[in-house]
């Protein structure tokens, strides 16, 4: 029901104010119906410039899109070759004036289902939004589906809810040097409505700290983040079983230095449970890329080394390259082999190709 309601809620501000930008004034039709003035009068003064609205920047709309196909081999699974749509996105952005924006972005692969969507209010030189967006958490979350190194985020990144419903802040200071996010969110995931009286709290604080020194440490970026609230537990036959703290803690450091980048995360989870106690889930992943420009595309070879720590964790190596086309405006091909180690169950190795077409 909530999320059907904001959906309802930005989906008419929108619908009102491209209406608006499409629709002639009520005053020119009024000076049109009195004779003050003529249709032609009207037509030739539109003729000279732009809605004077769309002039001042009043509004604006923009649509952006990502459509990713995949074919994956692996010969121990079963099929051992399949095709799929990894993901079809569509995101309207709109400001509404100087302050307010808005957002919605749907998912079409498999599930129609709601992502990114809500308002955005630009509070000095941040911003603070309420809807649905994503956690600031990890890293390897926060990044676009368009440019992440490799096909598949992490294992102990899929630990970590991407999405939630909330209120979010995003406030940099010292010339970007140093910013701090925070979110109150309901901490029940993905198009979930609230299912107990708690709000999960988090706050993560990032920081440059040689941004602009023109060296190698210039790329240099360290973050933290925590994240607490408790969450209902269902028995078998979803019963309730009441409500139990759950706490997150990411550390995170990424560099860049002209074609190289290197990035890695620590993520601990702990879960308090009904039967006494609490389980824990730790992992953490490390890759590193380089571009390596040429004629008709850059090539960009990239390595990840990850472990997950729990009931069913295990260590991935994945080897890729990804195919960055010039001229064609976000086209990419990537292969990834993806190396199974698993602490429980059979090892399946996998060989991953991806092609990407984002505008």
């Amino acid at each position: 029901m909530k999320k059907l309601f904001l959906f309802g809620s930005v989906a008419c501000l929108a619908l009102v104010f491209i209406a608006s930008a499409m629709a002639r004034d009520a005053r020119l039709d009024y000076l049109v119906n009195q004779g003050i003035v003529t249709e032609e009068d009207v037509a030739a003064a539109e003729m000279e410039g732009p809605n004077p609205w769309m002039a001042a920047g009043a509004y604006d709309v923009m649509i952006s899109g990502i459509v990713q196909t995949t074919l994956t081999y692996a010969e121990d699974a079963d099929p051992d070759m399949a095709f799929a749509l990894h993901r079809a996105r569509i995101q309207v952005d709109g400001s509404l004036g100087d302050m307010w924006g808005f957002v919605l972005q749907t998912e079409f692969a498999c599930d129609v289902q709601l992502l990114n969507v809500g308002i955005t209010a630009n509070v000095g030189d941040g911003t603070l939004s309420v809807g649905q967006f994503k956690n600031p958490l990890v890293l390897e979350n926060l990044t676009s589906a368009a440019t992440l190194a490799t096909i598949n985020r992490s294992e102990i990144a899929n630990e970590v809810d991407i999405r939630d419903i909330g209120l979010f802040l995003d406030y940099p200071f010292m010339e970007g040097k140093v910013g701090v996010q925070a979110a109150v969110t309901n901490g029940a995931g993905l198009n979930t409505a609230e299912n107990n009286d708690e709000k999960d709290y988090t706050i993560r604080v990032w920081g440059k700290p040689f941004q602009g020194s023109e060296n190698m440490a210039d790329g240099l970026m360290i973050a933290g983040a925590y994240n607490m609230g408790d969450q209902q537990e269902l028995d078998e036959e979803a019963a309730d079983l009441g409500d139990f703290e759950r706490t997150r803690m990411v550390g995170t450091v990424c560099w860049m230095w002209n074609e190289i980048m290197v990035q890695g995360e620590y993520v601990k989870i702990e879960q308090d449970v009904a039967a006494g106690g609490s389980t824990e889930t730790d992992g953490w992943y490390i890759l590193g890329s380089y571009d390596l420009p040429m004629e008709s595309m850059v090539v960009t070879p990239v390595v990840k080394w990850e472990q997950l720590d729990n009931t069913t964790g295990g260590e991935w190596i994945t080897l890729g390259v990804r195919l960055s086309f010039v001229g064609t405006h976000d086209v990419k091909l990537e292969a990834n082999y993806v190396i199974e180690d698993l602490d429980v169950g059979e090892d399946v190795d996998e060989l991953i190709l991806q092609l990407t077409a984002s505008f």
